[in-house]
């Protein structure tokens, strides 16, 4: 089976996720069929999102290197995974 890299940056949406967080996990949950409730545990949760894109879409990584981009910069993780479901006409 062939693995992927990302092929979007932590780029774009950028007012509307710092300004709107919990509407911009909102509307990833409901991208990738999640809760939109689920935003409350938001490191948590994001790492969860980050593993089920990465596994879906086929794309290299780990859980370690998955929770790691979403400890340090939360922000950027939920960018690129949206950025990524849309450059592949999924959100």
């Amino acid at each position: 089976m062939e693995l992927y890299k990302w092929s979007a940056q932590a780029t774009g949406l950028g007012c509307y996720a710092y300004f709107c967080w919990c509407c911009f996990l909102g509307s990833l949950a409901e991208d990738i069929n999640e809760s939109k409730t689920s935003c409350c545990c938001i490191s948590n949760i994001l790492a969860v999102y980050r593993m089920k894109v990465r596994a879906t879409l086929k794309i290299r990584g780990d859980s370690f290197s998955d929770a790691c981009v979403v400890c340090w910069c939360p922000f950027c993780a939920g960018l690129q995974m949206r950025n990524e479901l849309r450059n592949r006409g999924l959100a």
